[in-house]
């Protein structure tokens, strides 16, 4: 499974020269997400597409996914994940 996070249309990662509360921020939005997919054996891509002005005040809802992966099988238990995360369900 590979992630990206983009942020403000720009890849974002650790090395971002940006604020360490904007660090932290996209840290806390995304990282329940990565650690559950992470638990799939499937070869797949998601992006995580964070539209906030601030990334230091970035909400779940500014939050969206962009799923690509080998078959509609494996989009689909993806997605699942996504949607029991979000929605706090039992995973």
């Amino acid at each position: 499974m590979k992630t990206t996070i983009w942020l403000y249309g720009q890849l974002f990662s650790q090395d971002w020269p940006g604020q360490f509360s904007t660090k932290r921020k996209v840290a806390s939005l995304t990282n329940k997400y990565i650690f559950e997919l992470n638990k799939l054996d499937i070869k797949a891509e998601v992006s995580f597409l964070i539209d906030a002005e601030n990334g230091a005040k970035a909400e779940e809802k500014d939050l969206e996914f962009a799923v690509t992966a080998e078959n509609e099988t494996d989009e689909n238990k993806i997605w699942d994940v996504i949607v029991k995360v979000k929605n706090k369900i039992d995973y």
